[in-house]
């Protein structure tokens, strides 16, 4: 599945970060995952998104050529696209981060009144629906009450879910990136490990958000890039050296983090599983010559 890396500059002028170049790109594709990451360069503030997509065919199966939304599709669509800037706004995020406007038609084309039936829509994982998942269903009910629901969960009250204190390691996906899930499990390993750190991060107190959680974040998809460098480089050695290095800035980092009660006990005995399962894969990857083992 094809990646791309796109880094959006803080516009002074407007007060805002431009990402029309990331509006622009997915214009044409389907978004699979979106990985934003901040951070700081000459004191200018960006943000880095690591973007998993699909080219889109000629015509969209589930959105017919010529289709136009209704009035009240308009209507409703409007009032989600402004949540969003008031929800990016108070968050301090780019508006992509909290839902992209493909995500945005379909809650307007799907009307999910319901946490599992939010969860449904691609790009609503169990992190979104969380954070965003009731203020979601509540705008989308307010606006377009259902009297006579069929399936009985229109009007039902919100289930909140219980967030696990310390998730168990993801299983290994079927992660067709850069055609590398069976040949590189360094690769896979890290890829699913970011997605726990990302997470992780993001529920982070505001005002760690540019110092601590953005050089986790900075860090966690440095090591990424660097394996994908490494992949495509026959002199690997001093790369998976700098892979070594920044695990352990990974450790030092978390360490920090529990030290200042941001994570638990578990969490921290869980990444520092994963940080030590990936430094055994970059180990044996250096001492084999080839590949990770």
């Amino acid at each position: 599945m094809p990646v791309r890396v796109i880094t959006l500059p803080f516009d002074s002028i407007h007060g805002l970060f431009d990402d029309e170049i990331l509006t622009n790109f997915l214009l044409n594709k389907q978004l699979k995952s979106l990985k934003p990451a901040f951070f700081q360069h000459d004191g200018k503030p960006y943000w880095t998104v690591l973007v998993e997509y699909e080219p889109l065919l000629a015509v969209d199966e589930k959105r017919p050529a010529g289709h136009l939304l209704t009035t009240e599709q308009t209507s409703l669509l409007g009032r989600l696209r402004q949540w969003r800037r008031e929800k990016a706004d108070r968050d301090g995020v780019p508006a992509f981060v909290i839902a992209t406007n493909k995500q945005l038609e379909q809650l307007t084309l799907r009307l999910p009144k319901s946490l599992e039936s939010l969860r449904q829509i691609n790009g609503f994982g169990k992190s979104k629906v969380e954070r965003h998942g009731k203020e979601i269903i509540e705008l989308i009910r307010a606006f377009h009450p259902d009297p006579t629901p069929a399936s009985g969960e229109a009007n039902l009250p919100l289930q909140e879910e219980p967030i696990p204190e310390a998730p168990a390691p993801p299983p290994p996906r079927r992660c067709a990136v850069l055609a590398m899930k069976e040949d590189y499990p360094l690769f896979v390993h890290w890829y699913n490990s970011l997605d726990w750190i990302l997470d992780t991060v993001e529920r982070f107190p505001r005002n760690t958000r540019f110092t601590l959680a953005s050089r986790i974040a900075d860090g966690a998809i440095d090591i990424v890039e660097r394996i994908v460098e490494a992949i495509y480089t026959r002199q690997r050695a001093p790369i998976i050296d700098r892979i070594n290095l920044e695990l352990e800035k990974q450790r030092v980092l978390f360490r920090i983090a529990h030290d200042r009660r941001l994570i638990s006990i578990k969490q921290y005995e869980h990444v520092s599983t994963l940080l030590d399962e990936a430094g055994r894969m970059a180990g044996g990857w250096k001492k084999a010559g080839k590949q990770p083992s």
